[in-house]
């Protein structure tokens, strides 16, 4: 997590740079608005607050004006002005005010009862502190990009605007049902799916974690129904064939990719791990575990949080043992360095997880994603006579295929022996499929062919766009101390 740094300025604070600011995922900064003195967009990650600064008759005065997910950047202006005068007047501001601005302009729809934050003898948590506490969890538990996936729903305007100041324990599915409907309705459909995959495991944690705090006894969020979506807006799940994997290895082995693209899209395909899992992948990494050669994924590299360990059979060592090889060369801590640093100086991290989902739906023959390629291996082992339903799970790190509060607190075997057997199998399949496609297997029209796919793909892409489909940061101007 990072160090909040000094108070920083920019030529002109827009909604677009807020929003980037609220996906921050490991700064801590204020920036300060030009065009309204004393209005600080306060940042931490994966949150942002507006606030107000200002000195009446020699004392200085601070005001906290919303979330910046809840709070435009006009409405914090017009709140920071507003504020301003009242205070010059000699009046304080309170939650009361607050909250009577956010239902003046519309941000919420009715002023909280003071019934619905009123504490006492047995009182439970609020909507606020229960996110707060979860908010806590998830960074303890979860990778950066999934806490802040999580916070952008939390902390957004359709729930706050409905649960803010209730007690989580007078919360009901009819009242998380009301916004997903309206989110739904408004044709958000995804985001409906959304909400309800964030709050259930939300009350999951009050229930499990925090009963005595919280007051929550048990998720009725559970069961909830999940919105369907209209139609042809759908996403078509894949499953892509042997050929269609055996595709890719070809291209990968074939010199049209960079090497060290190409050996992450081919681990990825034998070993059926998250793409950001595999880029990820250090030297150090690779090491031996109960006499076996294995990947060991440490914890805060993995969605679930836990170690994993990847057994490395066949074609894996010979992934392995090159990319060790040429990153020594390299003199780079990443078996899959980026292609070159952004700026001179720059320290070199590991290839974008964008672009081996670029590069794999650009291959002519191919429209897999990575998602898609676990599914393949998924549905591979399960064809198996003599699979387990759990088996996949312990290769694909789904919590190591874990199904029970025992398994998942107290189980920490690795499974070394099932998980060689079915990557042992997978890639066997992949073997033999690459074999058969090798001799129809056309390398210059699969690099002629993505080529093309690239160049269309760079053409379309907007001005002050990265290629990894990243915004770039515009630079910041270090201001004076205030």
């Amino acid at each position: 997590m990072g160090v909040r740094s000094d108070r920083k300025a920019t030529p002109d604070l827009t909604q677009a740079l807020v929003d980037r600011a609220i996906r921050s995922t490991d700064e801590r900064y204020d920036v300060s608005d030009k065009r309204m003195p004393g209005l600080i967009l306060r940042v931490t990650p994966g949150s942002a607050t507006w606030t107000v600064r200002t000195k009446v008759r020699g004392v200085q005065k601070r005001a906290v004006l919303g979330p910046a997910r809840l709070v435009s950047i006009r409405d914090a202006r017009e709140m920071a002005q507003a504020a301003k005068d009242r205070l010059a007047l000699g009046h304080e501001i309170d939650d009361a005010w607050i909250d009577g601005q956010l239902v003046e302009r519309k941000i919420r729809e009715t002023a909280m009862k003071p019934t619905a934050i009123r504490r006492g003898a047995g009182a439970t948590w609020t909507w606020e502190e229960a996110v707060e506490a979860f908010e806590g969890h998830l960074r303890k538990t979860r990778q950066p990009k999934t806490v802040v996936d999580y916070l952008q729903f939390l902390h957004g305007k359709d729930l706050t605007a409905a649960m803010a100041g209730r007690l989580v324990t007078e919360i009901t599915p009819e009242h998380v049902g009301d916004v997903i409907r309206e989110v739904h309705q408004s044709g958000r459909e995804r985001s409906a799916q959304r909400i309800l995959s964030v709050v259930s495991p939300m009350w999951t944690y009050l229930a499990v974690e925090e009963p005595k705090k919280s007051g929550v006894r048990a998720n009725p969020m559970k069961g909830m129904p999940i919105p369907r979506r209209t139609n042809g807006s759908e996403r078509q799940t894949r499953l892509p064939a042997i050929d269609e994997c055996a595709n890719i290895v070809l291209a990968c082995r074939a010199g049209i990719l960079h090497p060290a693209v190409a050996a992450a899209i081919e681990l990825l395909v034998y070993t059926a791990q998250r793409r950001l899992t595999v880029v990820q992948a250090r030297v150090g990494d690779i090491g031996i575990v109960e006499g076996e050669r294995c990947w060991i994924i440490p914890g805060d590299a993995m969605k679930g949080g836990r170690e994993h360990v990847i057994p490395l059979v066949g074609r894996t060592v010979e992934i392995a043992d090159a990319r060790i090889d040429a990153t020594r060369e390299e003199g780079a801590a990443y078996l899959f360095p980026q292609v070159r640093p952004r700026r001179i100086g720059d320290t070199v991290s590991h290839v974008s997880e964008f672009t081996l989902t670029a590069r794999l739906v650009d291959l002519p023959g191919s429209r897999a994603t990575p998602h898609d390629l676990r599914r393949a291996f998924t549905t591979a082992i399960n064809g198996r006579s003599k699979a387990e339903t759990r088996q996949p799970e312990l290769v694909l790190d789904h919590l190591e295929g874990r199904q029970t509060v025992t398994d998942l607190h107290y189980d920490r075997a690795q499974y070394l022996a099932e998980k060689s057997d079915m990557l042992a199998f997978w890639g066997a399949k992949l073997d033999e499929a690459v074999e058969r496609m090798r001799s129809s297997f056309d390398a210059d029209a699969v690099r002629k062919g993505l080529s093309e796919a690239m160049a269309k793909r760079n053409a379309k892409q907007t001005p002050g766009r990265k290629r990894d489909g990243k915004k770039a940061r515009p630079k910041r101007v270090t201001a004076g101390p205030s």
